[in-house]
């Protein structure tokens, strides 16, 4: 069994370097619950350090 965590859902979904070797993985491994509110998190983190979203 292939657990898929948080960091390689983000990872993929914000294009890391590396990324497109995560493809089967994501096809053929499971995630956690909680795992969707941590991505949600990594992706606010990366879009507020790079200045792509405001305090609005």
């Amino acid at each position: 069994m292939i657990v898929v965590d948080a960091n390689i859902i983000a990872s993929y979904i914000l294009k890391e370097e590396g990324w497109e070797r995560l493809d089967d993985v994501m096809l053929r491994g499971i995630t956690l619950d909680y795992a969707m509110k941590e991505v949600a998190n990594a992706i606010w983190k990366y879009c507020k350090v790079r200045g792509r979203i405001d305090e609005a």
